[in-house]
């Protein structure tokens, strides 16, 4: 098997020619449009549910959740006798996203509504049982969002009715409270565990909607019209990188729109701020907004974003997109400082820039609990093995992991937990975190190690690039650009196109701010270049491959945007990979 500069396999997609020639007749399509969504699984049966993705045709029943109906009467019974609903959510985007979604539904109908989100860095992920018993004070109902399906103890022993909306995997066990609405529930039959918690908090805000219609409850007051709330769901599923297939596409897709039109009071004076002038797509979502959104939860402050997201003053809404702003800064500088002392720690392992071991194990009591997960996410896409960062609070282990297709950290951090390895946890199975005695961090270390080789049956595990088609110099042009937009929203389970181009010389090269390189790639059989960037290159592999020109003739890997610079349009590809 060759590998590529950054020794991974290039794997293909095949699309039947003759799945390819139907849907190029059927829909009057381009045949290379037509190969791209036919590897995708797209024929002409799917095509116009896909290219044009609507509520209508696929929101299902919030009813199919187990425990949404009962939910659902729980929070209208509350609503009509006035009572104190507190919405308890997590710290990240979705989280955050979720908790603002019910905020700004519930305040539509002048119900008796407040929000709590822990302190990452003194109250933990999750309910806290300090800040329940402060609850129970005054509030008569708490709903929980991405959170709580594992919180045994404090749901268990608490006075005031709960609630729990969540999408975190789910033990058979389950917590005492009123209902769980979990599509990752063990008898849940919904088929819609693949959504994130965001749209779970939707479906029963949709669910309300209805049920209070059915009691009269608009007869002489408006009925809120939800579909405006979608911009948050679009945000949280991004941010928490669900795959944009069936309703989650639909969710982001139509979420754009409402985002497009600004009416959120609070990501309108972000997008100000960030003097934004384009139009909004999932790049934004992932690495503009979920960013700053998430700094305040990273940082202590994780009230900030819900306020964001949920105020209805500008002036207000601008301070707070400010103060993310500059937490976010304060948040890149930590990471690279941890960044840095991470890989030192690891270098006794590090060899030719590749780890020796199955994964990446870091722990300093030292570090800051907030960046743990974007170091762990950095050290995976280096290494390209799981990857944990832990830190030390309050004479505790605390983790953050991340991982690579085919291991299942979430599963493993939950069968630590069983065994009495961890102390709590949980998670996907991508990313997980979990805390554990000091004393047993290595016993910890040994047993993921263990559970990963179980996984990849001792295999080492070689990363797949996958590419969804080869094409020339001369087919980079605005026509195919065009026709790809049509296949937006891209991320988790849509990605954007990746294409090859073989057989290229690099005519040129020039190092950009001092981590880019920008590239003219030229070939025998075409006449014109194909402009190119890799970004943060430099001192890398692929970085020190581009700039051999020894290595011509090469093979590139990427994807292809418009670049705008001075008036002037060009096509560009995103460098991804070589060889």
């Amino acid at each position: 098997m060759s590998l590529s500069v950054l020794k991974q396999k290039w794997e293909f997609k095949e699309a039947s020619e003759r799945d390819v020639l139907h849907l190029s007749q059927v829909k009057g399509i381009d045949a290379n449009i037509a190969s791209l969504l036919v590897s995708r699984g797209i024929t002409v049966d799917n095509y116009d549910k896909f290219i044009n993705p609507t509520l209508k045709d696929q929101m299902p029943d919030p009813y199919t959740l187990k425990d949404c109906e009962k939910a659902c009467k729980i929070i209208c019974d509350s609503i009509e006798k006035k009572e104190k609903i507190v919405i308890y959510g997590d710290y990240d985007v979705d989280g955050g996203t979720a908790t603002s979604v019910f905020i700004n539904f519930l305040k539509q109908l002048d119900t008796n509504v407040d929000f709590y989100i822990p302190n990452k860095l003194n109250e933990g992920y999750g309910p806290n049982a300090e800040v329940f018993k402060r609850l129970e004070k005054d509030t008569d109902l708490i709903v929980t969002v991405d959170c709580g399906t594992s919180a045994f103890d404090v749901i268990d022993n608490t006075n005031i009715k709960v609630v729990i909306t969540d999408h975190h995997m789910a033990e058979e066990r389950l917590p005492k409270a009123e209902a769980i609405v979990n599509p990752k529930r063990l008898d849940d039959n919904s088929g819609l565990d693949g959504i994130a918690g965001v749209a779970v908090a939707f479906l029963v805000c949709v669910a309300v909607n209805r049920e209070l219609e059915n009691r009269g409850y608009f007869t002489n007051r408006e009925k809120p019209n939800l579909v405006y709330l979608l911009d948050l769901v679009a945000l949280g599923t991004i941010c928490d990188v669900m795959k944009l297939v069936d309703i989650n596409r639909v969710f982001v897709s139509q979420g754009l729109k409402i985002l497009n039109k600004q009416s959120n009071c609070g990501l309108k004076a972000l997008i100000d701020l960030l003097d934004i002038n384009k139009k909004i797509d999932t790049y934004h979502l992932g690495y503009v907004f979920g960013p700053r959104i998430n700094a305040g939860g990273r940082l202590g402050e994780s009230f900030l974003a819900t306020k964001l997201m949920t105020s209805k003053n500008y002036n207000e809404a601008f301070e707070i997109a400010k103060k993310l702003n500059s937490l976010n800064e304060d948040r890149k500088e930590i990471e690279s400082r941890i960044h840095e002392e991470a890989l030192a720690y690891l270098s006794d392992e590090i060899e030719n820039r590749e780890l020796k071991s199955n994964l990446s194990f870091v722990y300093n009591p030292d570090w800051h609990s907030g960046v743990l997960g974007i170091v762990a996410s950095r050290l995976k896409e280096k290494f390209n093995k799981p990857s944990f960062v832990l830190c030390c609070e309050k004479g505790v282990a605390y983790g953050s992991g991340r991982s690579v297709s085919g291991v299942d950290i979430g599963a493993i951090v939950v069968l630590g937990k069983q065994k009495g390895l961890i102390k709590d946890g949980g998670g996907h199975k991508m990313a997980a975190g979990f805390s554990c005695d000091i004393d047993r961090i290595e016993e910890v270390k040994n047993f993921i190690s263990k559970q990963i080789a179980k996984a990849t049956e001792g295999k080492e595990i070689v990363k797949t690039l996958k590419i969804d088609s080869v094409i020339s110099i001369k087919g980079a042009n605005k026509d195919l650009i065009e026709a790809i937009d049509l296949m937006s929203p891209f991320g988790n389970g849509n990605p954007q196109p990746r294409f090859c181009f073989q057989e290229l010389k690099i005519a040129k090269t020039i190092v950009l701010a001092g981590k880019h390189i920008k590239c003219f790639l030229s070939s025998p059989y075409t006449k014109g270049t194909l402009e190119a960037i890799a970004f943060n290159v430099i001192d890398t592999k692929i970085g020190d491959f581009l700039l051999d020109r020894s290595n011509n003739p090469i093979s590139v890997v990427g994807t292809l945007n418009t670049n705008s610079w001075n008036g002037r349009e060009t096509i560009q590809l995103i460098i991804e990979d070589a060889k």
